[in-house]
């Protein structure tokens, strides 16, 4: 593999959905079941995730609830989860922090079938870069 210089511009990100996520919030839900798992997305603030048991991406929070033996869990990250931890893993329960991505809301499984059907909003790009972004979706996916 050939090796090339590259500069890294480091960014501080920010994301209005994990930085709503708070200590309080936290602190509440685990007033009320004090024997639940605290899982976290990495984006929420050093507090949160300091009094998390678990942190991690969204892929990595799945498979900690399907593999740990615990049978409840908060969950810190956008409420939308709850569903498929609850689908996924029926016999456990799940408790959401109370933050929706107004992003993720807004395309409906309608305007999906309706851009596939009509091929609306049609995306070219070329193969050279096609290529680069699947080799670096692979690498995070086996991440």
């Amino acid at each position: 593999m050939k090796k090339t210089s590259k500069d890294v511009i480091s960014w501080d990100g920010y994301c209005y959905v994990h930085e709503n996520i708070t200590l309080g919030k936290i602190n509440r839900l685990k007033k009320l079941h004090p024997g639940a798992k605290i899982i976290v997305h990495s984006e929420c603030p050093k507090p949160v995730r300091d009094a998390a048991d678990f942190i991690g991406s969204i892929a990595q929070m799945l498979k900690y609830a399907r593999q740990f033996e615990g049978k409840e869990f908060i969950v810190g990250t956008e409420d939308g989860l709850i569903h498929r931890l609850q689908k996924e893993n029926p016999d456990k329960r799940f408790y959401p922090v109370g933050t929706i991505c107004r992003g993720m809301k807004e395309t409906t499984p309608e305007d999906i079938a309706t851009f596939l059907e009509e091929m609306r909003y049609r995306i070219e790009i070329s193969e050279d870069i096609r290529v680069k972004a699947k080799d670096a979706l692979d690498k995070m996916i086996d991440i």
